[in-house]
């Protein structure tokens, strides 16, 4: 197993942790329902995002130890689309969603695999 597959099984771990503690807190405190949805979305779509990534890079590091010379891309489009998209849920289902909830989750992922690294890193050392 690679370092990335680590990186994504423990990023995976933390994300469904949170989406069901925000789940959980959107029955449990009914009046803010709205900022636990939105960050339960926000934080699906971010750790979708990661792992698209994280395959968009293996299949390119692959396409090049093999000598392939066709130009592949990280797949920025789709996941922007991605992020627009829960944006535009958020915006188009004010009452369940909130809008800065959701842009605060897309950036899950992101720091969570940041601070997994650093911390493997250190525990390497």
């Amino acid at each position: 197993m690679n370092e990335l597959s680590i990186y994504q099984r423990k990023m995976l771990v933390f994300v469904l942790s949170l989406v069901c503690l925000c789940f959980i807190m959107a029955i449990l405190v009914p009046g803010y329902k709205d900022i636990f949805l939105g960050m339960a979305l926000g934080t699906g779509v971010s750790c979708v995002n990661a792992l698209y990534l994280g395959f968009k890079v293996i299949a390119v590091t692959t396409a090049i130890s093999e000598g392939k010379t066709k130009r592949m891309g990280m797949g920025f489009i789709t996941r922007v689309f991605f992020a627009i998209m829960a944006v535009v849920l958020a915006t188009k289902y004010p009452v369940y969603f909130n809008l800065y909830a959701v842009v605060f989750g897309l950036v899950v992922a992101q720091f969570s695999l940041l601070v997994i690294g650093i911390y493997f890193n250190k525990k390497l050392r």
